[in-house]
């Protein structure tokens, strides 16, 4: 197995950001013992946007030395360069992104289907109705659409509506579930039936 590890936010603190290049910061707490673990059992490569040959030499310096790094990617037998790497015990630091089993980065998004992805990404829902999939979809008097499963007994947008917690008290109801008001599909039953 190969494990491909992100060096700033990740490894480094990257408290100050990129700021002139430099690497001013310290291990990320169980870094250090981490990535030992990992140099022990997998193939560990660092892909960085830094200078390799730098960031190679802090590693070394800051681990005590109990971390050989290389920045050399392996050539195969006619010279040409190998597009993965598969070394255990050895750290190589690049700046390429190579084939790896799993990739551990601070800044990434897990991807699932493009819906939801654009979603997370702050695009509207509306846009991408695939994302809404198991969602009641009811929609308010202003335009609010529910956010919750099927499933549920009150929509989101209800919670804090003043006059709906209005009708409840005058009802004697302390929450939703004994008489909800209901609109949409979330008034039925999963076998099709009107709730009492």
């Amino acid at each position: 197995m190969t494990t491909a590890v992100d060096f700033d936010g990740v490894i480094h603190t990257y408290d100050r950001g990129w700021a002139d290049g430099t690497i001013y910061g310290d291990w990320k707490p169980d870094a250090l013992a981490g990535l030992l673990t990992l140099l022990e059992r997998d193939a560990v490569f660092i892909h960085t946007t830094r200078n390799p040959h730098q960031v190679a030499r802090w590693i070394e310096r800051t681990s005590g030395h109990n971390i050989d790094c290389t920045t050399r990617l392996p050539r195969t037998w006619y010279g040409r360069r190998k597009p993965f790497w598969n070394t255990r015990g050895l750290l190589l630091v690049t700046d390429r992104k190579l084939a790896a089993t799993v990739y551990i980065d601070d800044r990434a998004h897990r991807f699932e289907d493009w819906a939801s992805t654009m979603v997370a990404l702050g695009e509207p829902a509306e846009h991408w109705p695939a994302a809404r999939r198991g969602l009641c979809d009811a929609e308010s008097v202003g335009g609010d659409r529910c956010d919750r499963p099927t499933d549920h007994r009150q929509h989101s947008f209800e919670a804090n509506d003043p006059v709906r917690a209005a009708i409840r008290k005058a009802r004697g109801d302390d929450w939703a579930p004994q008489t909800p008001i209901r609109f949409g599909p979330c008034g039925e039953d999963p076998d099709g039936d009107e709730q009492p």
